[in-house]
């Protein structure tokens, strides 16, 4: 007799399938944050749509120690034809070149007191590997140039390219000024360097006849701002106004008490944001 006969057979569970390997990781990156460099961050830049590589392999510390929303990096707006540069970018830069060489006097004092009133107001006054080109046409409005125009609108002189661009001229020298003294006091050596650099590159672009500019997110507050000289009291009072300033300034350590830096092989060595523009003809 076959001693099986009569015994209960064992039921079988059915196994569900497994998984692959890269639906557990599609699985997690639904939940989480940020990606874990150090387990399976390589796995997934197989799969990314861009890949933006470490220069030095400390920053992944970094990157595992940083919270996710602060992970996001700008890249430049992307056509048919590739990566572009808007226009809004220079011209934002020249308005405020041209703001910061014409300033007068009793004008941060105008700016003062309109934020002090019982409404304040909302307006009360990202870049690619370097080396890249970007090119486009140039366009100038003769009109406001007539003397009949001037009058009506108030201007006492005529801005041509020339002053327009000797205008930003000034002002990406005293922005490299203000930021060579950041990097004096932060004791960034590397980065004092890199300024040296920056000011031949702004001599050369005088004698071209071009301008220096100080463009995108990696610019930060400094190459926002018309007025450079943090220090004066009625500026400090203008931003006291407006609470997101408000923490900053009670420190009373150097405003803005940080700086947009590249650090290269782990180091802060350079400042971003910064291009030449020249016209042709």
């Amino acid at each position: 007799m076959n001693p099986r006969v009569g015994r209960r057979r064992r039921s079988r569970r059915l196994r569900p399938p497994r998984v692959s390997r890269l639906e557990g990781y599609l699985a997690q990156l639904k939940r989480a944050d940020k990606l874990d460099f150090a387990s399976w961050g390589g796995f997934a830049q197989n799969f990314a749509g861009r890949r933006i590589p470490f220069e030095n392999a400390a920053y992944s510390t970094y990157w595992n120690r940083a919270a996710g929303e602060s992970l996001h990096i700008p890249t430049f707006a992307t056509g048919a034809a590739g990566p572009y540069l808007p226009a809004t970018a220079i011209k934002g830069s020249l308005r405020t070149g041209m703001l910061f060489a014409h300033w007068r006097d009793g004008m941060l004092q105008d700016a003062l007191a309109r934020v002090r009133g019982e409404r304040v107001p909302r307006r009360p006054a990202e870049m690619a590997v370097p080396g890249t080109t970007f090119k486009g046409d140039w366009s100038e409005k003769t009109f406001f140039l007539e003397p009949e125009v001037r009058r009506s609108i108030r201007w006492p002189e005529a801005f041509n390219r020339a002053r327009i661009f000797e205008a930003v001229n000034v002002y990406a020298a005293g922005l490299l000024a203000l930021q060579r003294q950041y990097a004096s006091w932060a004791g960034l050596g590397l980065l004092d360097r890199s300024l040296d650099e920056l000011e031949q590159w702004l001599g050369g672009a005088r004698q071209r006849g071009s301008c220096l500019l100080s463009l995108g997110w990696g610019a930060g507050l400094p190459a926002k701002s018309s007025w450079l000289d943090a220090t004066n009291r009625d500026y400090r009072q203008i931003l006291e106004q407006f609470e997101i300033y408000n923490r900053a300034l009670a420190s009373n350590l150097p405003f803005p008490k940080t700086r947009r830096i590249v650090f290269l092989n782990n180091k802060p060595a350079t400042l971003p944001g910064w291009a030449e523009l020249s016209v042709d003809g």
